[in-house]
């Protein structure tokens, strides 16, 4: 399909893990791109890139802009820079992917979005665990109404890992909450599907030697009244045996930390009726002989064959208008409430803010 067309001439801003070791090869394995540029401030990765890879490689965004002929720019520099490195290369008149989180504010989300609307270019934001087969399959459990209404979403996301790089900087954008929070907190709102109206969090900064947060937790209510608990923990020396637990009028669903799916649900109609009985409990009883015919399954996640993956989508859309699977739209209340989330807890963010 995209391989019909010329390469996407790409230009990749920041070569850590993110850009050499996800992107990168993403890219060079696919013949609907090409690199004709790098971003790197430092001198040895820049020259491991001209050698690597076979392109030009930059010390700045500015330089790469003013002499290169790429036609994408894949954001992958520290979260804090996202928004204005991904706004100015679309106003260079290039097509945006920009590594999560997209930016860090409704304002500069709302400015992506609007320019690149203007300016008739593709932006989106990396979020691959949309693609995750288990994702997909709790996805499509849910929205099936197996579980009837959906009451609680929790998900974990937990270690114990005294990380000293970049992430543990405020002033580089960085802290749990953007790094694995915004992965999270998407997640669960493809799954609830409502839009949030209530939000409490929690940031610390517990076992790591940066003043950014490495254990963080969210509880958000949605319009439809779910509520979805995230944490996101650097601190859990010992790891919770269950990452995801959906509960739900009809059932509850579980992932463990091995992807092990496990469904338990009825069906409603095949439920005895039940009425709410005046009056004392019968023989001081505390429960009754109400009887359900529940299923309990262990459950493979679905198979990914044939489902678009996020590069390809991305071409697609670039050469031949097709539409983006992860819009900048459904990203923007991610960044919202990750917003509402450093504004709660100003004894970490106060002075960012600021």
């Amino acid at each position: 399909m995209t391989t019909e067309s010329a390469p996407i001439r790409t230009l990749i801003a920041g070569l850590g893990r993110a850009g050499w070791d996800i992107h990168r090869p993403a890219i060079q394995s696919n013949p609907a791109y090409r690199i004709v540029g790098v971003v790197e401030p430092v001198p040895e990765r820049q020259r491991e890139a001209e050698v690597v890879i076979g392109c030009p490689a930059y010390a700045t965004l500015e330089e790469a802009l003013g002499r290169s002929d790429a036609e994408l720019a894949i954001i992958a520099t520290p979260s804090g820079g996202h928004g204005p490195e991904g706004l100015l290369c679309l106003q260079h008149g290039l097509h945006v992917v920009i590594d999560k989180p997209m930016c860090q504010s409704v304002a500069e989300a709302d400015a992506l979005i609007t320019l690149a609307r203007e300016r008739g270019l593709v932006l989106t934001s990396y979020h691959p665990y949309r693609f995750c087969p288990v994702f997909r399959t709790i996805r499509r459990i849910i929205h099936s109404g197996m579980l009837g209404r959906l009451v609680e979403i929790r998900m974990t996301h937990a270690g114990f890992f005294r990380r000293n790089d970049w992430v543990m900087k405020r002033a580089r954008g960085g802290g749990m909450h953007n790094v694995w929070g915004s992965h999270v907190i998407d997640q669960c709102l493809q799954v609830a599907a409502s839009p949030v109206t209530a939000i409490f969090s929690d940031m610390q900064t517990t076992v790591t030697p940066g003043d950014a947060d490495d254990h963080f937790k969210a509880l958000l209510k949605c319009e439809n009244g779910t509520v979805i608990d995230v944490e996101v923990s650097n601190c859990r020396a010992i790891i919770p045996e269950t990452r995801w637990i959906v509960v739900g009028t009809c059932g509850s669903l579980t992932v463990d930390k091995e992807n092990q799916l496990r469904v338990k649900y009825f069906d409603p109609t095949a439920a005895p009726p039940i009425v709410l009985q005046d009056g004392p409990a019968q023989q001081r009883r505390y429960d009754n002989d109400d009887q359900l015919p529940w299923r309990e399954e262990a459950l493979m996640p679905d198979d990914q064959t044939g489902t678009p993956e996020f590069f390809p989508n991305v071409a697609a859309a670039i050469r031949h208008a097709e539409p983006l699977i992860i819009t900048p739209e459904s990203v923007r209340e991610t960044i919202r409430i990750l917003e509402v989330c450093r504004e709660q807890n100003p004894h970490i963010w106060g002075e960012v803010l600021a």
